[in-house]
């Protein structure tokens, strides 16, 4: 649990130094192996996260160990992980671009390679109620359904992937994809064909390209690097 913690402070740090300019709030979680529980910081995203920032909480969104930060929004994320067995991290971010795509009634299509892992397996909801009410909340499950991501009209994206390193990762290339499909946007620019998009799909997430766990490792030397007091001299391996 102590890694995932690590894990998720360096996850936050990445986002925060990778996008200034996007004024984020990010909020990551992470389903605790073995446990009817997980982990949740957020949602600021600050350049100093700590691990100890986390806390522990119940699939029935009832605290089991205070972190330093308040927790907030667990109920949503317990939904989730209630209805996806298969999703081990999320990722929820809010950011100018995701927020301006948001409003848009086709928010993500592929304008940029790394977007290709989102192919067909992204989403919008406008809210018909409060996003952290019960209904609220229950739109947010069924509208994600089986896909990987979700613009929350108002709010920003929500990304789930099989666990938090590529939680982060896919968070990462769903920021790269959304300031560029707005840069595109504006000259008139159009998106990939089906085949193209597809086939950059089929290659980022098939088991054995490392594509995500290299992005992983990126923002892992970067950040423990940069803070080795916080995270130690070494990346594991």
């Amino acid at each position: 649990m102590e890694d995932l913690k690590r894990d998720m402070a360096i996850g936050r740090r990445m986002l925060a130094s990778e996008f200034p300019w996007e004024n984020l709030t990010t909020q990551f979680s992470a389903r605790v192996t073995g446990e009817n529980a997980f982990l949740v910081a957020g949602p600021e995203c600050p350049e100093g996260a700590l691990p100890g920032d986390a806390s522990k909480v119940g699939l029935d969104g009832k605290v089991l160990a205070q972190g330093a930060e308040p927790v907030v929004r667990a109920a949503l994320h317990a939904a989730l992980y209630e209805a996806r067995p298969d999703v081990g991290g999320i990722c929820f971010t809010s950011s100018p671009s995701h927020t301006a795509l948001a409003s848009h009634t086709a928010p993500l299509a592929t304008y940029y390679q790394y977007g290709g892992i989102f192919y067909q397996l992204c989403d919008r909801i406008s809210l018909q109620n409060e996003l952290d009410t019960p209904e609220g909340i229950a739109e947010v499950v069924k509208a994600l359904g089986s896909n990987r991501a979700l613009f929350i009209a108002g709010w920003g994206a929500l990304n789930v992937s099989e666990t938090l390193r590529y939680a982060f990762a896919e968070a990462n290339c769903l920021m790269l994809s959304s300031t560029r499909e707005i840069k595109a946007l504006r000259i008139g620019g159009g998106p990939m064909s089906h085949d193209v998009a597809r086939s950059y799909q089929s290659n980022y997430l098939k088991p054995n390209v490392q594509f995500r766990r290299q992005m992983w490792l990126a923002a892992e030397r970067r950040i423990s690097a940069g803070a080795p007091e916080v995270f130690g001299a070494g990346v594991p391996a």
